[in-house]
């Protein structure tokens, strides 16, 4: 954009490796998304970034979106291919702080986390949480988790429940509402 409008616009998505404490550079957006833009993580791990523009007297009004398909989707062998997702084939509508239920994975689960459906202004998320969720095997596809402690940890609302196989491939989430 050469009106100057997009001096701030950062089109490059980046990974954070918490083990490393890096960055690591992964796609490029095709457009610039400014003011009213919004990036959101969806149910499926895909992320979604659209809108936004609006800026100046050359800025375009994008009305489109674009799907960001992370690394962590696809097989780790090169092939381009999608990786077989673990599927959560039991889980509560409801959950309540510090307090245990139970959930089936037709997989072997290495983690759980809970991450607060996204709600956008502005390019802001207020109130996104992303926690991880301390779990037990209890059976041979069941999972004893235990909920945050409380709403200073993790507010009330509704929340994506992901299970994570050994490979670190997440399933499709359920959603879940946390509250009393």
């Amino acid at each position: 954009n050469d009106s100057g409008s997009a001096i701030l616009a950062n089109r490059l998505a980046e990974i954070w490796n918490p083990n490393t404490g890096h960055w690591t550079s992964a796609a490029v957006a095709q457009k610039e998304r400014l003011y009213h833009s919004v990036a959101l993580l969806m149910q499926d791990g895909t992320i979604i970034t659209g809108a936004g523009g609006a800026g100046g007297a050359a800025a375009e009004n994008n009305l489109d979106v674009e799907v960001y398909y992370p690394p962590y989707l696809y097989k780790k062998d090169g092939s381009g291919q999608m990786a077989e997702r673990p599927l959560i084939t039991n889980s509560p509508d409801f959950i309540n702080w510090a307090k245990s239920f139970v959930i089936d994975v037709n997989a072997e689960v290495s983690r759980l986390t809970l991450v607060k459906l996204g709600s956008v202004t502005h390019a802001q998320v207020f109130d996104q949480r992303f926690m991880d969720v301390k779990f037990t095997k209890s059976g041979e596809k069941a999972y004893q988790v235990m909920a945050p402690a409380d709403r200073n940890t993790a507010l009330p609302g509704y929340y994506y429940l992901f299970a994570f196989d050994k490979a670190g491939v997440p399933s499709v989430a359920k959603i879940v509402k946390l509250g009393d």
